[in-house]
């Protein structure tokens, strides 16, 4: 308990009043405590003064008529009078009160008298503090005959009052172009800054110069598009916002001939892969002046400014500053007979260590090459250009001549089918390697790219636990696989022929989950999962993709939820394509934390796309198989300079060739070893590739885009059509190949060379790989499916 010095609690006691009856409450209808007069309220008379209590606060004494029991000559007497109530100090910052016994919650004790404060309670309401004091009170005992008594009660003396700051005003966040429709996937800032709205950078409202170029693509191509006057200004006016913040972010240099070079630079740090050394701000990108590029011919075609074509050829220089120069682009190969335009400028220790990474660089030629076609026409039309076309036709020559080669490269085969790999280097973990067999077979020699290695040899088998039941959906029960609950409609999803069938039906999510639907949990109990929680668990399957003829299609998705309680978020999630075909599927990732259910889902994703079949077998879940004695593989770090690597093996017996890869071992080779040397291709996929499937589908409609515009060279047909069935989304723009396609060989670029005006181009993410459209998806991903 506090005690408060004698000064201040001759301030206190000089306001007391002693009365028979408790303190009145006022009504509401007026304030009684804080308005000066004599105020007649609910039958009573009150009556209120009020005075300053400093130089920042007033201070109001209210009193009531009322009849009260006092000791006079030692009898006690009833008095009817004014009688005090209570004090109001009006509101005032709460600051104002610090170190005061009035304004701070506390028990006290001035100059000898017990003193309570409470505020901010349920008696005092927010901001507001009562303070009482314990003192003897009188009052009648009895009414006939008359007696009276005293005890000591808390009484009520004062309410102080604190001000409450006013919520700051927030403006209204300002508008656009007569708040014009966004292009879906996209935001502005304050200053009318494009952003997307998914980024897996923070803030996510950064600069980010595809980003905003993509923007102008789509408000150019809706004012194109629209059919009123308005609505084709208002997409052009977005179209020029955003250009006018493309400019500002950009930066200068200038080349050899002291010509400006425009930059567009991104201006967050990012690691483009783990061997290399992070870009930092500001870095420069392939792709982003590519796409810049081709925005100055969409915004000169828009506007009818030329003077963004002076910007253009600014930026058109970019393309001949080499990697070996800070930000430099342009990595010409010489020892591996290649031109790129390389998407990251990333370095090992300082030094240039290009990542080749294939989107960006077709990005690049795509701009380069309605570039080249907008000079031709200023040329034809008569007008000076601002860049020479012989340059630019020359650089999108030597790429083009070199480009077949590193398609092959980029290639990887994965469970399902063919895919590409993002970048051409193996900066991820190799899967470690070793050889299953008998206790005969002997391992005489081994070498990895003709360099001796020791590659131990295991009979081991993989004794799986399990943690689905009835995965294979034998057992069915009521129309469905007993154990698991149907997602969506039996029109669309349910078992048939020993297997589990999925169709997408356009307009919501159809699949199943592992799990009774009369348990509201769902799921793998975290009672099941105790002794691996947090550990690596693997997942297969068996499966088939199929997509629908002449339309985008869907993938299978697996999503994993973990589900602690009430809080279920996406644990891990996946996607499944294939050509019609049944594979084996394998997934690694690590469990819940303990205590935590795991809810598993299988179904198609984006469930908007219609008519894809996904067809789901043989479902198992287990922890991880042990890695145990194995050969951790160390390969080139660039795959265009070893594409492929070689194992080879001498001795005897059959040999198993395996790889632990998505945590489990998994066979890629089974050889019959002997004296003679015996040579394996390691699979790309165990070599460290950053394998997305998202870019993948950008690969196919970036080739597509170049072989209309340059149908002389086939080799880009045929490697859209060998990539299209991993690709669902854009698999019915390529054409279906033929029992024998056509080679045309390599010739260069003609001056006629045309591109497919219909052609849209594909505005992807750049760092997710989705379409802009379905970045909006990504919060209903995140939670369960119903």
């Amino acid at each position: 308990m506090k005690r408060i010095g004698a000064g201040l609690a001759a301030l206190l006691t000089a306001t007391l009043g002693i009365v028979a009856l408790p303190q009145t409450e006022a009504a509401a209808e007026v304030d009684v405590y804080t308005t000066p007069g004599i105020h007649l309220l609910n039958g009573r008379e009150w009556r209120t003064s009020c005075e300053p209590y400093s130089s920042t606060v007033d201070r109001c004494r209210a009193e009531i008529k009322a009849t009260v029991v006092k000791v006079e000559a030692g009898q006690f007497v009833e008095v009817t009078d004014w009688a005090f109530n209570n004090l109001t100090y009006k509101p005032s910052p709460r600051s104002n009160w610090k170190g005061n016994p009035l304004g701070e919650a506390g028990d006290y004790v001035i100059d000898g008298r017990q003193w309570r404060t409470e505020c901010d309670t349920a008696q005092t309401g927010n901001n507001a503090c009562r303070s009482y004091i314990l003192t003897t009170v009188y009052g009648v005992k009895t009414m006939t005959p008359r007696t009276y008594e005293q005890s000591n009660q808390w009484v009520f003396n004062n309410i102080v009052r604190f001000s409450v700051a006013p919520p700051p005003t927030v403006p209204p966040k300002p508008t656009f172009c007569n708040a014009a429709p966004l292009p879906a996937g996209f935001a502005l800032t304050d200053t009318g800054r494009p952003y997307v709205i998914k980024a897996p950078y923070t803030p996510v409202d950064m600069y980010n110069p595809t980003s905003i170029s993509n923007f102008i693509r789509n408000t150019s191509r809706a004012s194109n598009d629209a059919t009123t006057a308005k609505a084709r200004e208002d997409q052009k006016c977005l179209a020029l916002l955003a250009a006018g913040h493309l400019m500002n972010g950009s930066e200068t240099t200038r080349n050899a001939a002291g010509e400006i070079v425009r930059w567009f630079p991104y201006m967050f740090r990012f690691s483009a892969n783990p061997t290399t050394d992070d870009l930092t701000a500001p870095w420069h990108s392939g792709l982003a002046q590519g796409g810049v590029l081709t925005t100055f011919t969409l915004l000169t075609d828009l506007t009818g400014d030329r003077s963004w074509l002076t910007r253009g050829a600014e930026t058109f220089r970019s393309f001949e500053v080499p990697v070996s120069e800070p930000g430099g682009i342009l990595n010409r190969d010489t020892e591996h007979g290649f031109l790129w335009f390389e998407e990251y400028p990333t370095t090992k220790n300082g030094q240039p260590l290009p990542t080749t990474v294939l989107n960006g660089h077709l990005e690049a030629l795509i701009g380069l090459n309605l570039w080249h076609r907008r000079m031709v026409a200023e040329q034809s039309a008569g007008r000076t250009p601002v860049s020479q076309p012989a340059e630019i036709k020359a650089l999108v020559d030597e790429a083009l001549s070199t480009l077949e080669p590193m398609l092959n490269v980029h290639e990887v085969d994965i469970d399902g089918g063919t895919l590409t790999s993002y970048d051409a280097v193996r900066g991820y973990p190799a899967a470690p390697l070793r050889v299953n067999g008998p206790s005969t077979l002997k391992v005489t020699s081994a070498a990895l790219n003709n360099k001796a290695v020791t590659l131990p040899r295991t009979s081991d088998t993989w004794d799986r636990d399990a943690y689905l039941v009835n995965g294979t959906f034998a057992t069915v029960k009521d129309g469905m696989p007993e154990g698991w609950t149907r997602l969506g409609s039996s029109t669309y999803s349910g078992p048939t022929g020993g297997y589990y069938r999925i169709r997408s039906g356009g307009n919501a999510w159809q699949g199943l989950e592992f799990g009774w639907a009369e348990n509201p949990d769902k799921g793998i109990p975290s009672s099941w999962l105790q002794d691996v929680a947090g550990k690596p668990m693997t997942l297969t399957m068996r499966a088939s993709i199929s997509y629908p003829s002449g339309k985008a299609g869907a993938s299978g998705r697996i999503a994993l939820y973990e589900q602690c309680g009430a809080d279920v978020k996406l644990h891990y999630e996946n996607v499944l394509r294939g050509s019609g075909q049944w594979a084996d599927y394998t997934f690694g990732f690590n469990a819940p934390k303990a205590g935590c259910n795991l809810r598993v889902q299988f179904m198609v994703s984006p469930y908007n796309r219609d008519d894809t079949v996904f067809l789901l077998d043989d479902v198992q879940l287990s922890s991880q198989q042990t890695i145990g004695s194995s050969l951790k593989p160390a390969y080139d770090l660039k795959v265009y300079r070893t594409p492929e690597n070689i194992l080879s093996l001498t001795g005897s017996g059959r040999a198993t060739v395996q790889a632990h890869y998505n945590g489990r071992w998994q066979d890629f080779a089974t050889v019959d070893l002997t004296a003679e040397r015996v040579d394996i291709v390691i699979p790309e996929r165990f070599t460290g590739r950053n394998i997305h499937l998202g870019y993948h589908e950008t690969h196919v409609g970036e080739l597509m885009a170049l072989y209309r515009a340059f149908p002389q060279h086939g080799y880009l047909l045929e490697y859209a059509q060998r990539w299209a069935p991993m690709a669902p989304s854009v698999h019915h723009t390529v054409p279906k190949p033929t029992t024998t396609t056509s080679r045309v060989g390599t010739s260069t670029m003609s001056i006629e060379s045309v591109i497919d005006e219909a052609y849209e181009y594909p505005l992807v993410d750049q760092f997710t790989g989705l379409p802009y459209e379905e970045l909006e998806m990504l919060d209903e991903l995140a939670k369960p499916a119903k």
